[in-house]
């Protein structure tokens, strides 16, 4: 796929952006279109298309192999292509936020070196107990030991790799209690080690690559799995987090340094993905915020315009009412009028006289103008003209 981080809008149909997503990483596919992992994820949530779930790129690569849930039929009003519009850079690559910068000079101090002891003394309660549950646990199909339910530290690595692991770890927590920084752990499905900073979760976890090799039959096997896996000697310490942007999330054993020399980096990654992810943050409660007034507003026209239509309905309902009223008063004038000239009698106690005087009170009761109608609106000035008319009809 090319880079898309050009500054151009990009169409995408929605098939295409459904392979990409599952391809690789959302942070990575975002950078390449130009947005933040969290926009990517609003337009497939727009979709309708599935995304990844939380840690499958990890599990993906200790050869877990799931089948992606499938592309459901979009619903009626999705379209099959969107445009994605780059966002604004906010900052020149020269400047950096204060906490960033402030915590960058801070571990550049030789006096706040993190150091790994050779042994395990006196270890952090976490520690502990993660030593405690994995020292007796039987490594699994690709030779790591690791907790599945139990409360203990996120530590994938092998037998031979435990110990020294369990001293990183260690030297890691302590470090980041003592700047403030709060570790736990939380068991949600399984066991993630998390730290809080700036009031974000970050969840770590430090594990071993693992060798796959070709698996070689033994004499008398006839069967057998075709991969073999070793675990490697080599550690990486992870940070599983999503953000935009080029933050470092892994520190691995190399040529030039091990893992043990890295952890004030660590650290610094810590604060820059906290930081990062803070602000997209901020950016989806200015989003809910924007929504919210959005939709206040949409409800606010609606009510308006559902008022108007009962206004129009009231009005044209009296101008009916009043019309017909009119019309009532000259037709039983008229009765009145040809009774007279036949000499029938409209006296009150007379059928023909009850029968106006029933009628003239069923006009007045269709007259919203009638001295004495209960008219909703607009009530004073028609109340006004309708006392000025009662008089003069009567």
């Amino acid at each position: 796929m090319t880079n898309h981080g050009d500054g151009r809008r990009h169409d995408v149909r929605r098939e295409e952006l459904y392979a990409q997503v599952w391809s690789e990483p959302m942070v990575r596919l975002a950078k390449r279109y130009g947005v933040s992992d969290v926009a990517l994820a609003k337009v497939c949530r727009k979709l309708d298309i599935p995304v990844p779930p939380r840690g499958y790129w990890r599990r993906l690569e200790t050869g877990w192999r799931p089948m992606p849930p499938p592309l459901p039929k979009a619903r009626p009003g999705v379209g099959g292509m969107t445009t994605i519009t780059p966002q604004p850079r906010q900052h020149s690559s020269g400047e950096q936020n204060a906490e960033i910068a402030a915590q960058e000079a801070f571990e550049r101090q030789s006096r706040n070196r993190i150091r790994v002891p050779r042994q395990l003394v006196d270890p952090h309660p976490l520690v502990r107990h993660t030593a405690e549950m994995l020292r007796s646990a039987r490594p699994g199909l690709y030779g790591t030991v690791n907790a599945r339910r139990e409360k203990c530290l996120d530590l994938r690595v092998g037998p031979r790799s435990l110990e020294r692991a369990l001293r990183i770890m260690d030297a890691l927590v302590k470090a980041l209690e003592r700047r403030g920084f709060r570790v736990t752990i939380s068991t949600a499905e399984k066991p993630e080690t998390t730290v809080e900073i700036f009031g974000q979760r970050l969840t770590i976890a430090l594990d071993e690559r693992i060798k796959r090799t070709e698996h070689a039959l033994k004499d008398g096997e006839r069967f057998g799995p075709k991969w073999g896996y070793v675990p490697s000697g080599q550690l990486r310490l992870k940070i599983d987090e999503w953000v935009v942007g080029s933050a470092r999330k892994t520190w691995s054993d190399g040529d030039r340094a091990r893992v043990e020399r890295q952890l004030n980096g660590v650290i610094v990654g810590l604060v820059v993905i906290a930081v990062a992810k803070r602000a997209c943050q901020q950016e989806r409660e200015r989003e809910e915020a924007a929504r919210q007034e959005a939709e206040r507003q949409r409800a606010l026209a609606e009510q308006a315009r559902r008022e108007e239509e009962e206004r129009r309905r009231v009005l044209e309902h009296q101008a009916e009412s009043w019309d017909k009223s009119r019309r009532l008063r000259a037709f039983i004038d008229e009765v009145e009028r040809r009774a007279n000239a036949k000499g029938v009698s409209v006296a009150a106690d007379s059928e023909l006289g009850a029968w106006i005087a029933w009628a003239r009170q069923h006009a007045d009761r269709l007259d919203p103008l009638r001295a004495d109608a209960d008219i909703d609106e607009p009530r004073t000035q028609t109340a006004a003209v309708g006392g000025e008319t009662s008089m003069s009809s009567s």
